[in-house]
Order: C-alpha cells, then structure tokens, then sequence
C-alpha cells in the first residue's frame, strides 16, 4: 500500500510537471506570433517614419527657400524705390 501512495505521487508530480510545461509551450508559441507579427509592421512603421521626416524636412526647406528668396525682393523693391 505505501509503495502504491508512492507511485501515485510520482505521477502526479509528473502529471503536474507536464501540465506546467505544456503552459509554458503555449506561452512561447502566443510570444513567438506576437514577435512575428511585429517584424512583419516594423519595415512599414520604419518606412512611414522616414517619409515623414523626409517630407517634413522638404517642407522646410521649400519655406525657407521662399522666404529668402521673396525677402530679398522685398528689400530690393523697398531699396529702389527711395
């Protein structure tokens, strides 16, 4: 008899230690989907965030291009007409 409460033991060590390992499965495989699913968006993400800093920065400069530009005439007109 004490060698069966043993054996029973054992195997619900056993059965737990299963049970623990086939959670821990199911959380690497949900983790390994979601770090798929992110390498799948990042390029993406990457790319907007460079167009939108690439179109930001021509922006700027167009403005920037023509207020020196239009300034200049400004005071060019403004210095004639004295």
């Amino acid at each position: 008899m004490l060698q069966d409460d043993r054996d029973n033991l054992e195997l619900d060590k056993l059965q737990i230690e299963n049970r623990k390992l086939a959670a821990e499965a199911l959380k690497f495989m949900a983790e390994e989907r979601k770090l798929r699913q992110e390498a799948f968006w990042h390029p993406f993400a990457t790319g907007s965030v460079i167009l939108t800093a690439i179109a930001g920065i021509m922006a700027l400069l167009v403005k920037l291009l023509k207020h020196a530009r239009f300034g200049k005439r400004k005071d060019h007109a403004a210095f004639h007409s004295r």
